[in-house]
């Protein structure tokens, strides 16, 4: 490679150069020669720029946490700094909210602790999504903090439901038997599920939690079926047939 393209090669170097870090830098074939090193790298290193860096705090607001006071309130409480000016607090039912503006809001302000008295927790059993945005004086959000609230009868009403459920197909299966000795109308089949029907029919309505629940008509239910069982045995022995 000749001499003379290596030059052109390097004033095509130091142009590109010049350019990427902000500086002008001219350079010819007639003064090639007189660049020093020395020049080079101060007319490549001593460009300067204004910069403005905008810092977040990292930790402009505490967690937020959710307690349970009662099946109407719910207390909000959380902690921030000096950089906080106004903490808005948003909930929504089954999801987070997304924004400031989704949702609704439970509260605004510069406090550290708020409630949630629009609930009705014996009837809502959906979780509720809250979360807490703290916003500079300029209402730029700093941080952004969840938390949820599920109902505490979830539980419970999982549990009655399976219990129902069950009691729904022993139910099912106690019709399913006295039916079958009503059709076949055999004295042996009747005296099986007479005991088992009044037994366990009053057993069931006894332990009721109070009367006219569903255990307590289940009960009375599978009782009476047992009665009607035993009144058809006592017919067929007296030949009457029913």
């Amino acid at each position: 490679m000749s001499r003379k393209l290596l030059k052109i090669l390097f004033i095509v170097t130091l142009a590109l150069t010049s350019l990427l870090v902000g500086t002008q830098f001219v350079a010819s074939a007639a003064n090639i020669q007189e660049m020093r090193i020395g020049y080079i790298w101060n007319r490549l290193f001593s460009t300067t720029a204004d910069i403005t860096i905008t810092a977040t705090p990292l930790y402009a607001m505490g967690e937020l946490t959710a307690t349970y006071v009662d099946d109407t309130h719910v207390r909000l409480d959380w902690s921030k700094t000096g950089d906080v000016e106004n903490v808005i607090i948003r909930a929504k039912y089954d999801e987070a909210p997304s924004s400031i503006t989704d949702g609704y809001e439970i509260y605004s302000g510069d406090g550290i602790q708020a409630f949630d008295t629009g609930l009705n927790l014996n009837e809502t059993f959906s979780t509720i999504y809250y979360v807490a945005y703290a916003q500079d004086e300029g209402g730029i959000t700093l941080a952004e903090s969840e938390a949820t609230m599920e109902s505490p009868h979830m539980a419970e009403l999982s549990t009655q439901i399976s219990t129902l459920t069950g009691e729904v197909i022993l139910l099912i299966i106690f019709i399913a038997v006295n039916a079958l000795a009503f059709w076949q109308r055999h004295i042996f089949l009747y005296l099986m599920v007479v005991p088992a029907d009044v037994i366990y029919g009053l057993y069931k309505a006894a332990n009721a939690t109070a009367i006219y629940d569903s255990t307590w008509v289940i009960g009375i239910v599978i009782a009476i079926l047992g009665l009607f069982c035993l009144f058809r045995v006592g017919m067929k022995l007296f030949n009457k047939d029913y």
